[in-house]
């Protein structure tokens, strides 16, 4: 009696099992044709030229009529540094850039010198617009009317009293520019420069 019920529990059970093996198998072949697919696409989207794959340009060169234009990446630079130290400065950046080519020079030295004395204008004289410790002798205090006029005085006299003698480096600069500390190790130097390599 036992074996006899064995036997109907295994002719019952066995249709079952193969319709489940049987629909695990379509379902298999199914995803492996959906992978085959994807491969296929995948490897015709690889033959594509570059241009094509992620754009709507045209498919041949003379049917582009348009031309690509490229910015001057140093207003920013100038502009995220400032920004950076929470500088007064910051919407002068395109200005500062500007007198910095029309003097000849690198237009991080500016807002660097700016930093190292006042950090980029924070701790001035009361409305001297002067950031870069120009003319600034004990209780002397140079100043200025605006942020323009500081920039552009500054910058003419880097150009002048500094370029113009062959003193571009912040270390050659320093005797001229910052002389007491020369007796102190140079920090005068050191933080021009450091604030220059954070415009890289």
């Amino acid at each position: 009696m036992r074996k006899l019920a064995l036997l109907s529990v295994w002719f019952l059970s066995t249709p079952l099992v193969l319709i489940y093996f049987l629909y695990l198998f379509a379902q298999t072949s199914s995803v492996t044709e959906f992978d085959s697919l994807l491969h296929f696409k995948a490897r015709n989207l690889v033959k594509e030229p570059p241009y094509t794959l992620f754009s709507s340009l045209p498919r041949t060169a003379t049917d582009i009529k348009t031309a690509i234009k490229t910015g001057d990446a140093r207003p920013v630079i100038v502009r995220d540094f400032l920004r950076l130290y929470h500088s007064p400065l910051e919407p002068y950046a395109n200005f500062i850039v500007e007198v910095s080519d029309k003097y000849g020079f690198d237009f991080r030295l500016l807002p660097a010198i700016a930093m190292a004395e006042s950090g980029a204008g924070k701790e001035i004289p009361d409305d001297s617009y002067n950031a870069w410790g120009y003319g600034v002798y004990g209780d002397q205090v140079l100043g200025f009317t605006s942020w323009e006029e500081g920039i552009e005085r500054v910058a003419r006299s880097l150009k002048e009293d500094y370029i113009s003698y062959g003193l571009k480096t912040p270390e050659e600069m320093m005797p001229k520019y910052a002389p007491p500390s020369l007796a102190k190790g140079g920090p005068w130097a050191k933080a021009v420069q450091y604030f220059i390599d954070q415009m890289r």
